[in-house]
């Protein structure tokens, strides 16, 4: 064991570090580029290699140094400038400012000349360390680790250098990111590497090892690059990485992957940018994960058909647009709404009118006892903190919104929104805006009942339903669906 890793190790060991200044500077810079080499070593249990970064200035004001955050266990060892000078940095591990129990390596480098506004640069830097669990922090899903059966290298556990802060509120002034990656990933011949990417290519290399190179086909805003002994399945739109024995289960859940995507199109129009789309299974309790070209799904959904829906709410995510920092979340209720849907259309599994009247007694109970949901809107869940409600009150929201405006008019609400802003940002009154000039009904009242204020749930507590609120706004001439 190296002194670094001994000293990284030892610090989590004797306490959780010094706690991170109780203010941050709000984050200036965001990444556009990633070039990684890493390489899995699974008798040392490591994870590292050489990363090229490349950050833009997002801000108004001229910026000195780049925040960088890694696993509590890795360390930075070396960087240089573009011009292959060194540059100077610190570390240390530090607890992260929201979530005391978090502990992360900080690192500063400090950039040669300060960074303009709108200007880029890049430096190259390695690192390395271990790659433990963030479980005892209740991260229950971040399980990741190097291991021969499954090894995932993810940002969840800051598997590779993240540009920011220990601290979510003062990264969120950068927005959302957005880069392209080049990464080439070397593991034992007998392992496979699958990411969301495009693969260009498998180069075998010394001691039995391979490498694999995969680049983005969308911009991305992370890079997971799960290792196991895959084999893969490839279809007209999607290719599927499954874990040994599970070859059968794939085929069903490329087909569901599929027949979604085509429904989806149908309803929303075409997707602005990749024709192709990855499902990479992973083991049971490490928690799904939809990226913009792929989703991280477990294995249950791999061989149960009837868990096919946590598919069709993925792959609905392809049309949802990143909402402005702090985002409320509510294309996860659009998502789980979709989910439902597709459920019934392409499992034949009558589920959605069950689980909207389960829904609504949740939240007349949420109502009587008084929770945050009973005062917060939900344009506000995520400056609150409990965008947890954004899955079922937004379901609410859409199974409304979908019946009063009818097929044609809901395709084009979601289906326009995510075609004018897939390269931007949107926020609830935006949305609402769009929304409310793709129909002759009104739906400004609508909008401010379930987005812009709690009148929803006030309506729920009276015991009124939600069909209620359909009737009350008026259904389209045309509805179409009547479920």
């Amino acid at each position: 064991m190296s002194l670094i890793y001994l000293a990284a190790y030892l610090s989590v060991l004797q306490g959780p570090g010094p706690a991170p200044p109780s203010h941050f500077p709000t984050l200036a810079l965001s990444p556009v580029g990633y070039e990684l080499d890493l390489a899995i070593d699974y008798e040392r249990g490591t994870v590292g290699g050489d990363v090229r970064l490349t950050v833009r200035n997002v801000s108004a004001t001229e910026v000195r140094d780049l925040p960088l955050v890694l696993h509590r266990l890795m360390r930075i060892e070396d960087v240089q400038g573009e011009d292959g000078g060194g540059l100077s940095f610190d570390q240390d591990v530090v607890r992260w400012r929201e979530l005391d129990k978090r502990q992360v390596t900080a690192a500063r480098i400090s950039l040669r000349t300060p960074l303009g506004p709108g200007d880029e640069v890049s430096v190259h830097l390695r690192y390395g360390g271990y790659l433990t669990p963030y479980s005892e922090i209740g991260w229950l899903y971040v399980r990741d680790r190097v291991d021969r059966d499954f090894t995932i290298i993810r940002p969840d556990a800051l598997a590779y250098p993240v540009v920011g802060y220990p601290s979510w509120e003062a990264n969120r002034a950068a927005g959302p990111q957005s880069f392209a990656y080049l990464a080439r990933i070397t593991v034992p011949a007998d392992r496979f590497v699958a990411n969301g990417g495009r693969l260009l290519g498998l180069a075998p290399g010394p001691d039995g090892h391979v490498t694999f190179t995969y680049e983005n086909i969308e911009p991305a805003w992370r890079m997971d690059f799960a290792v196991a002994e895959y084999g893969v399945l490839e279809g007209d739109i999607v290719t599927v990485y499954y874990l040994p024995g599970d070859s059968a289960g794939a085929s069903g859940v490329m087909a569901a992957a599929e027949r979604s995507l085509r429904r989806y199109t149908e309803w929303f129009g075409p997707l602005t940018g990749a024709s192709r789309f990855s499902v990479i299974e992973i083991p049971d309790g490490w928690g799904s994960q939809a990226d913009v070209t792929s989703i991280l799904q477990t294995a249950a959904a791999f061989n149960d058909p009837s868990r096919y829906g946590e598919v069709y709410h993925e792959t609905a995510h392809l049309w949802h647009v990143t909402g402005k920092a702090p985002s409320p979340r509510w294309e996860e209720g659009l998502a789980t709404y979709l989910q439902l849907v597709m459920t019934e259309e392409l499992d034949g599994r009558n589920m959605l009118a069950d689980r909207i009247a389960g829904y609504e007694t949740r939240y007349r109970q949420a109502a009587r006892a008084g929770d945050a949901v009973a005062r917060v809107p939900m344009a506000r869940y995520g400056e609150e903190g409990i965008t947890g409600h954004a899955y079922r009150v937004g379901a609410l929201m859409f199974f409304a919104l979908h019946r009063i405006v009818g097929d044609a008019a809901f395709g084009e609400i979601v289906g326009g929104y995510y075609r004018t802003h897939a390269d931007g940002v949107g926020t609830s009154a935006g949305f609402a805006a769009f929304a409310d000039g793709r129909t002759p009904a009104d739906l400004q009242p609508f909008f401010a009942h379930w987005l812009f204020t709690t009148e929803w749930i006030d309506a729920l507590s009276r015991g009124e339903s939600v069909y209620d609120f359909v009737s009350s706004y008026g259904r389209a001439a045309d509805p179409g669906r009547s479920r």
